[in-house]
């Protein structure tokens, strides 16, 4: 008995259309006149090229589960065009063409594919119409160029990877030069009368550096969507919870606390501690999802596999299946299985499996599994396309965490370097200058009295507001080393609220220690 009898066409109208639209809503609209090729080559030529093609890969993966099913080219394009993400927009006007303006799919894949910029897409779009218009089969053709286009993807995503760890290696040195500038101009006061014009290009300067740094990572970074929009799994649901709670507490905290003078320092460790909680519950849904997303594809390999050998349902499968070898889904499988075999719809079960997860590739690898299995499609054929797009995923996101969490790490550690530097050197300068200051009080004419007194003159004044101005440039650094460690490695958004509780906490705990450590120094010097 296949999927498609025991659950007719309910499951397909149920999941796949209106789940793919309430859990990923789709990036493009449908065009609905001759301005739509238009419009579409203005929105390509502005999106970014790896969310375009991450979703690419997954349009094409989708098409060629769905084809194993032996269903007509009109109905793949049909449930191609109803898809989330950017690349479906080009397979919503060859929809539209062909159903609206008399083309055969052959031809309005070639009008589309001369349409568009891209050289990826236009090829596909002209290899796609060509075997069409030849005869072949759909399954054949698109089964052949979602392998094809998969391993493209992972080159691509491989040498971003390459790129973005000689890149985070040249981060902490941008970094370094970035401190030394402020050391170079706090050292330069000592010795000459600096003006305002001066002391503000040095910290303008550092400030650059430091967000040109993250703005190279960012490039550098492979871009793709992790997450559900809405937060559906349970760490994500207490992640938002948290931030709506304790951000605001957050703030008015440290507004406060700047306002009754408790100084900076006592400031951000306050900050630091109280959204730390969002940020740590944001870390852990990033770590389970990793291990979903790395499981997933071997889940629905098994399910498909058992299904057609015992000649079942994937239902009854799911019974036979040992869901101990998926240690990330087991709870969740627990519960689909549980759900289905007390008579819960289905489709229903499915969904509530993917918001469970919150994965957008479990959402789209499940999603063409099921699709694929009620338009008749045999189960292991099903699985294993969607093992393929789901398992080559995982392998890169798991490449990309070897790369990402010791930058991530080492960013921290090299933060408490350049700001423990950074406070201990002007506070130093600070109590230097105060003593020859002084001096000068005790014994006036002192700092002339020296043959080179005349070439050399202590510059207090603008010593004090490079002094004032450290602190925006901690504030920036202090930021950005928590910005760029979730640029590189991707995932939840509130995973830089993680890193910041803890670069904040770092800057909080040298403001206060560091100048109280000087001024026991030069105190018994004085």
């Amino acid at each position: 008995m296949s999927f498609s009898t025991y659950f007719p066409q309910l499951a397909r109208k149920v999941f796949s259309r209106d789940d793919h639209s309430s859990i990923e809503s789709p990036e493009f609209q449908r065009p609905n006149s001759a301005e739509g090729i238009i419009r579409k080559k203005k929105v390509a030529s502005s999106q970014n090229k790896d969310l375009l093609y991450f979703d690419l890969f997954y349009q094409i993966s989708y098409m060629a589960a769905v084809s194993t099913a032996g269903i007509s080219r009109d109905r793949i394009f049909e449930y191609s065009a109803e898809l989330p993400g950017k690349a479906a927009g080009y397979f919503q006007e060859i929809q539209r063409m062909s159903r609206n303006l008399g083309y055969d799919y052959a031809e309005a894949c070639r009008l589309e594919g001369e349409s568009v910029e891209d050289d990826m897409i236009r090829s596909l779009l002209l290899r796609m119409s060509g075997s069409m218009s030849s005869g072949e089969s759909e399954a054949e053709f698109l089964g052949r160029e979602a392998d094809v286009l998969g391993v493209k993807y992972s080159d691509e995503y491989e040498r971003k990877l390459e790129s973005l760890k000689q890149w985070t290696d040249a981060y902490s040195a941008l970094i370094i030069s970035a401190v030394l500038v402020i050391i170079i101009g706090v050292v330069s006061t000592m010795i000459w009368k600096t003006n305002t014009v001066f002391i503000l290009a040095l910290v303008g300067l550092t400030i650059g550096i430091t967000i040109t740094g993250s703005w190279l990572i960012m490039l550098m970074s492979p871009k793709e969507t992790v997450t559900l929009r809405k937060p559906s799994s349970r760490e994500q649901k207490i992640t938002r919870m948290l931030l709506t709670i304790l951000l605001p507490v957050a703030i008015v905290v440290a507004l406060l606390l700047l306002g009754s003078g408790m100084g900076t320092g006592w400031t951000m460790l306050a900050f630091a501690l109280l959204v730390l909680p969002i940020g740590y519950a944001s870390v852990i849904d990033d770590t389970k999802i990793s291990g979903r997303d790395q499981e997933i594809g071997t889940f629905l390999r098994s399910l498909g596999g058992v299904a057609t050998a015992i000649g079942t349902t994937v239902s009854e499968a799911l019974t036979k299946m040992d869901i101990r070898s998926i240690p990330s889904l087991s709870e969740e499988a627990n519960r689909l299985n549980i759900r289905l075999q007390i008579g819960i719809l289905s489709s229903l079960c499915w969904k509530r499996f993917v918001l469970e997860t919150g994965s957008v590739a479990v959402n789209r690898s499940v999603g063409m599994f099921r699709d694929a299995m009620a338009l008749g499609a045999d189960a292991e054929d099903a699985g294993n396309r969607a093992s393929s797009y789901a398992v080559r995923l995982g392998l890169l996101r798991a490449r990309r965490k070897l790369i990402t969490r010791p930058f991530a790490w080492l960013t921290f550690v090299m933060h408490a370097a350049v700001i423990l530097l950074l406070v201990f050197v002007t506070e130093v300068m600070m109590t230097f200058g105060q003593l020859i200051m002084n001096i000068e009080k005790d014994i006036p004419g002192a700092a002339t009295s020296s043959p080179v007194g005349g070439y050399f003159s202590f510059n207090f004044a603008g010593l004090e507001l490079l002094n004032t101005l450290v602190f925006p440039v901690i504030l920036v650094l202090t930021v950005v080393n928590a910005i760029t460690p979730k640029i590189a490695d991707g995932g939840h958004k509130c995973k830089f609220l993680y890193n910041l509780s803890i670069t904040m906490g770092i800057s909080g705990i040298c403001l206060l220690v560091v100048p109280r450590l000087t001024h026991m120094i030069f105190g018994g010097v004085a």
